[in-house]
C-alpha cells in the first residue's frame, strides 16, 4: 500500500475495541507541519486491544495529491485494506483536499465515502473529490487529509491518513 497511514479497528465482540494512534494532527500543535498549515504525513502504527472474539483492524494511507486528467481536477486517493476474523467490514473515509492559500490552509475540495472492505488485505481506493463533488482546478500545494472509520458490523474506532504536501501544476 502507498502513502503513510492510521490503523483502524472494531471489535465484533460487542466490548473490545481496536485502539487507534493518536492522529499527529493537522498542524494543531506546536512543531507539527509547515509555516503554511500543512500536517505532517501520518506514520502506520497498529494497537489491538483483547484477546479471542472477532474482530478487524485496518490500515488507511494516502497518496499524494496530482492532476487527473479523467478528473478534471487535482486528486488524491485514500487506499484502506483490513485483516480480521471476519469476512468483510464498512468502512467510511471522509477526505479533505487541502490547499495552500497565502499563509493559511483551505479545503479546496471534499469527499464522503461508505464502502464495503474485505478483511482479507485486499486495499480499497477512495477518490477525493468524489465524482459528484466540486472540482479542485488551480496550481498550488496540496494536502490530502483523510478521517476514517469502520462503520459496521459494529461502530469502530477513527484514524486518520495524511499524504505527503505536494505542488500540483494544473494544466
Amino acid at each position: 500500500m502507498r502513502g503513510r497511514g492510521r490503523v483502524i479497528g472494531a471489535g465484533v465482540a460487542g466490548v473490545a475495541l481496536l485502539a487507534v494512534s493518536a492522529p499527529l494532527g493537522h498542524a494543531a500543535a506546536a512543531g507539527d507541519g509547515d509555516a503554511r498549515g500543512f500536517g505532517k504525513p501520518a506514520a502506520v502504527r497498529q494497537f489491538t486491544l483483547g484477546k479471542g472474539g472477532r474482530w478487524a483492524s485496518c490500515t488507511a494511507g494516502a497518496d499524494a495529491p496530482h492532476w487527473s486528467r479523467a478528473a478534471r481536477s487535482v486528486v488524491y486517493a485514500t487506499r484502506v485494506a483490513c485483516k480480521g476474523n471476519i469476512p468483510r467490514v464498512r468502512v467510511t473515509v471522509h477526505g479533505r483536499l487541502v490547499r495552500a492559500v497565502g499563509s493559511r490552509t483551505v479545503d479546496a475540495a471534499v469527499s464522503d465515502a461508505t464502502r464495503t472492505v474485505p478483511v482479507d488485505g485486499s486495499v480499497v481506493t477512495y477518490s477525493t473529490p468524489g465524482s459528484a463533488a466540486g472540482k479542485a482546478r488551480w496550481s498550488g500545494r496540496y494536502q490530502g487529509v483523510s478521517t476514517v472509520r469502520i462503520t459496521a458490523p459494529v461502530r469502530g474506532t477513527e484514524g486518520t491518513a495524511t499524504s505527503a504536501v505536494r505542488y500540483v501544476r494544473v494544466p
